[in-house]
């Protein structure tokens, strides 16, 4: 049986391995938000909660989240991204299963390097 693994690289040069299909949160959460919490500290005090609105949420949940290192969904990741125009990717939400939700983002400019490694378990033999 052979397991598929994916090789990523995430912000601050950690790299992490996760088995196709099964989500695993290796990295701080701090070093995963930490360009979400930045993008909205940049921003202009009257400006963060219309940011907010644009993503479908509340500035407070959305610094609720960063303040707990909260997983965010795939949608509002996505929302994050456009609202953002680009500036909060989606991978740097989400840099241990991006891939997964979002493959066909695999090979974009920008887009972390990803490297498809196959590891095979020797076969074992069976008596009927």
């Amino acid at each position: 049986m052979a397991v598929s693994y994916l090789w990523v690289n995430v912000p601050r040069g950690l790299t992490t391995a996760i088995p196709v299909g099964i989500v695993s949160l290796c990295q701080r959460a701090d070093s995963i938000v930490q360009i979400l919490r930045d993008y909205i500290n940049s921003l202009p005090a009257e400006s963060r909660a219309t940011f907010a609105e644009r993503c479908g949420t509340s500035l407070g949940y959305l610094r609720k989240a960063v303040s707990v290192g909260s997983t965010l969904g795939p949608e509002l990741c996505a929302a994050i991204e456009a609202a953002s125009n680009g500036e909060v990717r989606r991978w740097h939400l989400r840099p241990a299963d991006w891939p997964l939700i979002w493959p066909e983002l695999v090979g974009r400019p920008g887009a972390p390097a990803v490297h498809r490694k196959v590891h095979k378990k020797a076969p074992t033999s069976v008596e009927a």
